[in-house]
């Protein structure tokens, strides 16, 4: 590193800065230093490197601490009980941090006198010496996070789920396309044949059309008369009087759903799983009696962690110019709503 600061005729801090991608020195800095690193070869060690970066944040206190940055209309610490998705996801997180040396502290966004704007995290993250962001989903679907005067060159910042959807940023989540096509093959291994995704067209962007994508795709190559369309309707998810409606109208055998209350709507109207309809739920939640498709949230928490690990130990910061997306594969959960697979005679 000395060598290359006599050759960028600078410090050696600065070209420490530079190769870190840090802030602390001028954009036309980072990049004239980065670019004669490359013209003469420097490579730099990340094992080093993480190990410098550690011994600075130690100095600090704050290495070992993840910020947890969430935007629910409360915080975690005052959620009297488990909350399907997010107390998973979080169990996950925490159960990995732990496993790796981190403790996750929480730093709440949204709504109280706890929230906190872009420009003060900045300064409390910056002061208590934490490089690590992880984005925790919650609230509604489609509230963001007030980051504008945010600063993310100075972060490592991860989101765990689809969400905060206007942040081009690394992220982990369920891999919800093969969790429908599971869902499908396992349904017409019992021999269903018109299925039926009790999905509104308002909640599918959320999900990146990872459900009606993959359904509608498998649909196509169904004949006209067992083609289901979705619910109609604009809200996000599906209300009683809009599932009733179009169960009654269009009588599929089979329901993929995002609900388990559409059971106990179906039961009010005399309709029993799975001896008059096949019900399917995608993700099962915490109810071991449904089938469906195990979305493996807790999973998802630790491979956020996992991602958010190796950023750090990269000494990334900042907006990545290709952000990433970890998908974590869920599985079947046999469940009582659906009836046994058929079985082939040789």
């Amino acid at each position: 590193m000395a060598e290359l600061a006599k050759i960028a005729k600078c410090s050696v801090m600065a070209v420490s800065y530079a190769l870190r991608n840090s802030p602390e020195v001028s954009e036309s800095t980072r990049t004239r230093i980065q670019a004669l690193a490359i013209k003469h070869g420097y490579r730099k060690n990340p094992f080093i490197s993480a190990l410098i970066t550690n011994r600075r944040s130690k100095r600090s206190g704050g290495l070992d601490v993840i910020g947890l940055l969430t935007k629910s209309n409360e915080p975690l610490s005052q959620w009297k009980e488990r909350q399907p998705f997010y107390s998973d996801l979080y169990e996950g997180m925490v159960e990995r941090a732990e496993e790796l040396g981190f403790r996750l502290d929480e730093f709440p966004t949204f709504g109280g006198d706890e929230a906190l704007n872009g420009r003060q995290l900045t300064r409390v993250l910056d002061a208590r010496g934490i490089r690590g962001v992880v984005l925790m989903p919650g609230g509604d679907l489609n509230r963001g996070f007030a980051l504008e005067e945010f600063d993310y060159s100075r972060f490592t910042v991860i989101a765990a789920a689809f969400h905060a959807r206007q942040m081009h940023i690394h992220r982990t989540a369920t891999d919800y396309s093969r969790g429908i096509e599971l869902c499908i093959e396992e349904a017409l291994r019992r021999g269903y044949k018109r299925i039926g995704l009790a999905l509104t067209r308002k909640l599918d962007p959320s999900l990146r059309y990872a459900f009606s994508g993959r359904f509608l795709a498998w649909q196509t190559g169904q004949p006209k008369e067992n083609c289901v369309p979705l619910v109609s309707g604009e809200e996000e998810l599906v209300s009683k009087s809009s599932f009733l409606s179009w169960y009654e109208r269009y009588r599929p055998d089979c329901i993929l759903s995002p609900r388990l209350v559409a059971l106990t709507w179906l039961k009010e109207i005399g309709v029993h799983a799975p001896r008059d309809v096949g019900c399917i739920f995608v993700p099962v939640r915490d109810d071991p009696d449904v089938s469906g498709f195990d979305a493996r949230t807790h999973e998802v928490g630790r491979a956020t962690i996992n991602l958010l690990s190796r950023e750090l130990f990269l000494n990334q910061s900042g907006l990545p110019a290709a952000p990433e997306i970890i998908l974590i594969s869920g599985k079947w959960q046999e469940g009582k709503t659906v009836v046994k697979p058929l079985v082939l005679l040789c």
